[in-house]
């Protein structure tokens, strides 16, 4: 169904947000490797990112199925990866190239603890995405915010949060948390793992 796909989609936004947020490295003038048990150090490189738990806030649970397709596993693998670059490029801004039915957009990313191991991306943001394929006038804008935490230089814990405005009450589900002024959040609790 071409709607999971869509909803995979968006996972991989808040994803590759996040993953861009967990960015690392150092600055020191050394060869750029960073000690695996050093959680402030992040030396970036490819990485493949994994869903473990969706929390649905705007469509009872409905919406569960499509940030992560295979609900028998216990981390989904989303299946491309994503190169990261070293902590010491942050604050910057990242494009991103997004399928249908998302467009490009931007990834704002800042070190949220210089001294410590939390990175974070806010305000990226997608308009008028559809958000179901069986109503395509039913469309909502996107949010996507994340905290990133370097576990090592291999690994990055990963909690998104994708909040949900603007859906047009007359054409979503009567139960859509997005419609009538309101909003509503879907969270993402995901990992990234060194290739």
């Amino acid at each position: 169904m071409r709607t999971n796909k869509w909803i995979l989609a968006l996972a991989c936004v808040g994803s590759l947000g996040l993953l861009a947020t967990g960015c690392g490295g150092d600055d020191d003038g050394t060869d750029g490797t960073a000690d695996s048990g050093d959680e402030t150090s992040f030396t970036g490189g490819t990485f493949r990112l994994f869903v473990k738990a969706v929390d649905d806030k705007c469509l009872d649970g409905a919406l569960e199925v499509i940030f992560k397709p295979d609900a028998s596993v216990d981390a989904y693998e989303i299946p491309h990866d994503q190169e990261l670059p070293p902590r010491s490029t942050l604050p910057a801004t990242f494009k991103v190239q997004l399928e249908p039915p998302f467009s490009e957009m931007d990834i704002n990313l800042t070190d949220k603890d210089p001294a410590g191991a939390v990175l974070e991306s806010a305000d990226s943001t997608q308009t008028g995405v559809q958000v179901s394929e069986d109503n395509p006038d039913c469309k909502a804008d996107m949010s996507f915010d994340a905290i990133v935490t370097i576990q090592d230089d291999d690994n990055l814990a990963i909690s998104v949060t994708v909040g949900i405005s603007n859906a047009e009450a007359d054409k979503c589900p009567a139960d859509f948390g997005a419609t009538d002024g309101n909003s509503c959040n879907v969270t993402l609790d995901m990992s990234a793992a060194r290739k």
